[in-house]
C-alpha cells in the first residue's frame, strides 16, 4: 500500500504539469505558426491522454486508500477529465453556450487536482494506515 501511495503522489503531481502543458498547447492554438493546417490538433490529443491518465490515477486512488472522499474526488476528476470535456467539446457546434463550459471545467479539474495532490502528498508522508 506505502508503494501504492507513492506513486500515486507523483503521478498527482505529473498530472498537474500536464494540465499546466494542456494551457501551453491551448495557447499554441490560439497563437498558430504560420501554415498549421490544424492548431488546436495538440491540445486535442493531449486532452484524449490527459482523460486517460486521469482514470488511472483513480484505479491508482482505490488501492492507495486514502479514504472515501479523495476516492469520490478522484473519480470527480476522472469523470470530468474523460468523460465531461469530450462531451462539452462536441457541443460546440450545436449548443455554443454548453461548449463554452469547456474551460470552466478545466478550471474544476485543475482545482480538484490540487486538492488531490496535498492529499496524495500527506497520505504518503504519513506512516498510518487511513480508512476514513
Amino acid at each position: 500500500m506505502r508503494a501504492a501511495r507513492v506513486v500515486w503522489m507523483w503521478l498527482e503531481r505529473a498530472f498537474l504539469l500536464g494540465l499546466f502543458l494542456q494551457l501551453l498547447f491551448v495557447g499554441m492554438g490560439v497563437f498558430p505558426r504560420k501554415g498549421d493546417p490544424s492548431p488546436f490538433a495538440l491540445h486535442r490529443n493531449w486532452g484524449y491522454l490527459l482523460g486517460d491518465i486521469a482514470v488511472v490515477l483513480f484505479l491508482i486512488a482505490l488501492a492507495a486508500r486514502p479514504g472515501w472522499k479523495t476516492v469520490l474526488i478522484a473519480f470527480i476528476v476522472g469523470l470530468l477529465t474523460f468523460i465531461v470535456q469530450p462531451v462539452l467539446v462536441d457541443a460546440r457546434t450545436r449548443t455554443p453556450i454548453v461548449a463554452a463550459f469547456h474551460p470552466v471545467n478545466a478550471l474544476a479539474i485543475f482545482w480538484l487536482t490540487l486538492i488531490l495532490m496535498r492529499r496524495s502528498t500527506a497520505l504518503a508522508a504519513s506512516t498510518v494506515p487511513k480508512e476514513a
